[in-house]
């Protein structure tokens, strides 16, 4: 009976600390592809503070998404945010429904000086022609982190420790098979 209660009691730590799960989208390629599976931590402010190059699982109108730390509160980064650079007749195909604007507005991404808000971050995708991001839907609260991304496996013949950006591989945390 002890022993049940001590195997139990370490997995509800464990399962309360960490979180397995498995990419679904194109967004974080190379790095994370479909189907392949990460750990997350999810005690991340109590181990270290979220920095650039950090892979986070947040959610978004209600889905769980990740992506990788740019930038965080109070930093400031140029990044390409939408801005309305004219109109456009609607429906000049013939497709203008009755109700909809005449005209409708043509965006196009400039760069412009960002400065993210405290308890905020700027997060984009790895492939970034094939992803939503921060210069999509703008900051993510921190609020919305559920962890940050430890452990992933990278390819069939490996398995590497997410790193931060400029951070080297800690051979005490790589997991070979």
């Amino acid at each position: 009976m002890k022993v049940f209660l001590t195997v139990a009691a370490a997995l509800f730590v464990l399962g309360s600390c960490f979180k397995v799960g498995v990419v679904v989208g194109r967004s974080m390629e190379p790095t994370l592809k479909p189907g392949q599976w990460f750990v997350m931590e999810r005690l991340t402010r109590l181990s270290r503070p979220l920095r650039a190059g950090d892979v986070v699982d947040f959610t978004y109108e209600k889905e769980h998404t990740i992506k990788r730390v740019l930038a965080v509160g109070g930093e400031t980064l140029v990044a390409p945010v939408p801005e309305v650079v004219g109109y456009r007749r609607a429906g000049g195909d013939g497709s203008r429904k009755p109700g909809q604007p005449d005209r409708v507005p043509v965006v196009a991404m400039q760069l412009q000086r960002v400065t993210v808000p405290p308890g905020h971050l700027f997060v984009i995708g790895d492939n970034l022609p094939n992803s939503e991001d921060s210069r999509h839907f703008g900051f993510v609260p921190l609020k919305d982190v559920r962890g940050r991304v430890v452990l992933y496996r990278s390819d069939p013949s490996a398995r590497t420790v997410a790193q931060g950006a400029g951070e080297q591989p800690d051979p005490r945390r790589t997991w070979h098979s």
